[in-house]
């Protein structure tokens, strides 16, 4: 028998043997959960979340993700679910999403589909949520249900949209929890959400700017928030955050949105950049740093280090007392946020984060603004039966107990002011000097109107005006300041305030204070607290003198400490 005939009985000899074997086998059940696996097209999340093929497949849309049933795919560990990139491990980590294939890379988003027939509102910014019912209201696992439950196991995968103009700017799969506080277990009120972008999922971080246009880092986890509370007032929030910005706090990005949940829309809200170190890490380059979150259970570390800086600041014996406070606090910063509770009026002040970076040696403690839903909104009028104006509501007043002069004690970074203010005549003046220069100067008519116009356009195209609302705030921007100025007289025992109006040719700038104005101006000042008038430098050859009440003054740079109202004229050769 020649050599190839050979060959070929000894192979069809050797198939019909791993035939038979294979018959056999399978009879026994053997091959059941190998027949099983090769049917079935899904992966573990980690062999696609380790690795550049990982990522291609992910990108191009062969496969998508969805909840692990733990069928074929048990879980191995857990230390790492937090994580973005999933560590190697000889044996594959298996967390709670699986990918399966993705049929000719079908890459639409219910999400999408809900909202792409929409063709009202298309001014309005839209986040789509969609989510598998059961994930909101499974008596056992239902994040809707379970709302006081918190941590990563609520955590549940949701495909997320977002249109702008009419037009979808993202698509992408985030891990969806729940979002509110203490309104999380009152029924009435819809609780809000949180967006965990993350690299498992498909998206590590929303691009800058593309969901809120003021936010310059990456966007890791963002809050989405109902506009239900306070009841009737529905910028309450996004309004404070503005005014917080312009008097220069630090503040979360805040956006408003139309949100839907499953196809249905879930109402007028906004979108916050939260408060969490995995977002505002970014902004330090690096996770070695003191984030202590009021109100909530923060790591030992940051509780700890948080009560000895402000402890130390507010019950030794430091002197002197402004300069050795000043070596670990921000005094600007904190002067900045108390400012901006009192001109809000924001009763729940106590609120936000304290941080502070460990690797640099001349940090210095600092404080972020958040949740000042409770502003413009008089809610102490409210429980008092008080009858007064909202723009009346207190403002100073606020850090003292009702009914007396006694501080209340209940906010660290207010018995921090207290003591500034009762044992440093400096930081009285400065204080003083920042709340003039701000109520001047940043919270300018020109600003407020902006914003209320803003607002109100919104609240129109949207389809509920809320004009009485609106007008409410206008009023109380109105008289706001003047209120404001009286309260602080009385505070400070201060003199005034006078009226400073500055009066200049048409299409000439001045420097009033450091800030440049074109025309005429008009502010209010103290005693104490002088106006500094400057002549624009183009303008300086053309200058002739200042008429103050009067009085021919010929520098171009004069400080008036007024002890009446008084009225300044700047004279120019040719105008």
């Amino acid at each position: 028998m020649k050599s190839p005939d050979r060959i070929i009985i000894i192979l069809g000899l050797a198939l019909i043997l791993i035939i038979g074997l294979g018959l056999v086998m399978n009879q026994f059940g053997l091959f059941v959960r190998l027949q099983a696996a090769l049917q079935n097209r899904s992966i573990s999340a980690g062999m696609l979340d380790y690795g550049t093929m990982g990522q291609i497949l992910k990108q191009l849309g062969i496969v998508r993700l969805v909840e692990n049933d733990f069928n074929r795919f048990k879980k191995t560990d857990t230390k790492d679910n937090h994580l973005d990139i999933v560590t190697f491990q000889k044996k594959r980590q298996v967390s709670e999403h699986v990918y399966v294939a993705n049929p000719l890379a079908q890459t639409a988003f219910t999400s999408t589909q809900y909202i792409q027939s929409i063709i009202t509102k298309k001014n309005w910014p839209i986040i789509s949520i969609a989510i598998d019912p059961k994930h909101l209201n499974d008596p056992d696992k239902g994040i809707l249900v379970n709302r006081e439950k918190k941590g990563q196991e609520w955590e549940r995968i949701a495909e997320i949209s977002y249109m702008e103009n009419g037009v979808v700017q993202f698509e992408t799969y985030a891990g969806l929890r729940m979002h509110g506080g203490k309104r999380l277990t009152t029924r009435e009120f819809k609780p809000g959400f949180r967006l965990y972008f993350r690299k498992k999922y498909g998206l590590k971080a929303v691009p800058n700017r593309l969901v809120l246009p003021d936010l310059d880092i990456p966007l890791r986890t963002l809050v989405v928030q109902t506009t239900a509370w306070p009841p009737g007032f529905p910028i309450n929030n996004p309004l404070a955050f503005d005014i917080s910005t312009q008097i220069g706090c630090k503040v979360p990005g805040t956006r408003l949105v139309e949100i839907y949940l499953n196809g249905e829309s879930y109402g007028m809200g906004y979108a916050m950049e939260h408060l969490s170190r995995r977002q505002w890490g970014q902004r330090f380059g690096h996770e070695d740093y003191l984030f202590f979150v009021w109100r909530k259970k923060n790591p030992i570390e940051d509780s700890v280090g948080y009560a000895r800086k402000i402890r130390t600041a507010i019950e030794n014996d430091l002197n002197p007392y402004l300069e050795k406070v000043s070596e670990d606090v921000d005094i600007d910063n904190l002067s900045r946020q108390i400012i901006s509770w009192i001109y809000s009026g924001t009763s729940d002040y106590c609120q936000g984060v304290a941080a502070f970076d460990r690797k640099n040696p001349d940090a210095k403690l600092f404080w972020i603004n958040w949740d000042m839903d409770q502003s413009f909104w008089d809610l102490r009028a409210l429980e008092s039966n008080l009858s007064r104006e909202n723009w009346e509501q207190s403002g100073f007043k606020l850090f003292y107990r009702p009914g007396g002069d006694q501080p209340r004690d209940d906010c660290w970074r207010v018995n921090l002011y207290h003591r500034l203010r009762n044992e440093s005549i400096e930081f009285r003046q400065a204080f003083i000097s920042l709340f003039i220069e701000i109520l001047n100067h940043r919270l300018t008519k020109n600003y407020l109107n902006s914003r209320l116009k803003y607002y109100q356009t919104m609240l129109v195209a949207y389809g509920e005006p809320h004009y009485e609302y609106m007008t409410m705030l206008e009023i109380f921007f109105e008289h706001r300041h003047d209120y404001l100025l009286n309260e602080a007289k009385e505070e400070f025992s201060l003199i005034g305030p006078f009226t400073c109006k500055v009066i200049v040719p048409s299409g000439i700038s001045i420097i009033v204070d450091g800030y440049s104005y074109e025309g005429n101006y008009q502010g209010k000042y103290y005693f104490n607290t002088p106006v500094q008038l400057t002549i624009s430098g183009e303008y300086s050859e053309n200058f002739k003198y200042w008429l103050v009440n009067g009085k021919k003054i010929y520098s171009q740079s004069i400080q008036l400490q007024l002890v009446e109202d008084t009225s300044v004229v700047a004279f120019y050769n040719h105008y």
